[in-house]
């Protein structure tokens, strides 16, 4: 099994993919944005904003 990213950006619409080969989109809901606007401001990375974050991926 092999990936590429074919795209980054914010769109919802599974329409917006269509004809791309894309099969699924991942990202992050943000649970507790002060905290991890704090943890960010601080220099801190992603193991830091885990507890704060859901990590999501919707098959398309």
């Amino acid at each position: 099994m092999s990936a590429t990213v074919k795209a980054l950006g914010g769109a919802h619409d599974p329409e917006a993919y269509a004809g791309t080969g894309i099969t699924h989109v991942a990202g992050v809901r943000v649970r507790d944005g002060e905290t991890v606007l704090r943890v960010v401001s601080e220099g801190g990375g992603a193991q830091l904003m885990k507890p704060y974050l859901d990590f999501l991926t919707v098959l398309l």
